[in-house]
């Protein structure tokens, strides 16, 4: 779990789970044919199953790579300093290496740089991304190309309309045509 706490589950559930929080807009290679729309999360997790980076921390480390600083990070993000210094604390007991070091103040304060580490986890971590993506619109292309549930859709409604539990069996009242 994220910075020691407990309550919410960081579980992977299963080995799908290692695809876990890429947001760049859902994979929808049939647009228009069809309402369904692939979305992947990408996440590492240790030996417990238990996650420990991925597009929240990515983004953190991403931030103090352009802005300097873990809180210009943060603030961003719209996060708590404490809550991002907890998730980067976490990440780096898990990897065994630190991602950033502290830059001390001066005439223009002090911050944060990332380590060559942190460098070359970000540089992974996006070329996996990438690689995730393209395998899952290729799939998701070869599973659901000729998939349209509009005709099932279709057909159901078709068939529920003639079918007899549907049909009006009450009875009319002939009395006022008779009149």
């Amino acid at each position: 779990m994220m910075g020691g706490k407990k309550g919410k589950s960081s579980k992977c559930e299963n080995q799908n789970d290692i695809l876990a929080s890429y947001h760049d807009g859902p994979i929808s290679v049939l647009e228009g044919e069809t309402p369904m729309q692939v979305q992947l999360r990408i996440c590492l997790c240790d030996e417990e199953g238990d996650r420990f980076f991925g597009e929240g921390p990515y983004r953190l480390l991403k931030g103090i790579q352009d802005k300097g600083s873990l809180r210009a990070a943060a603030m961003e993000m719209g996060m708590a300093y404490s809550k991002a210094f907890g998730i980067l604390h976490s990440a780096e007991e898990r990897l065994g290496l630190p991602l950033t070091q502290r830059k001390i103040g001066g005439t223009g304060g002090g911050g944060s740089v990332l380590t060559p580490g942190a460098e070359d986890l970000m540089t992974r971590y996006e070329a996996y991304k990438v690689a995730c993506r393209e395998a899952a619109e290729s799939l998701y292309y070869r599973y659901f190309a000729t998939f349209h549930p509009e005709e099932y859709a279709a057909k159901r409604d078709t068939e529920s309309a003639f079918s007899p539990e549907h049909a009006d069996t009450s009875p009319k009242n002939d009395s006022a045509s008779s009149n």
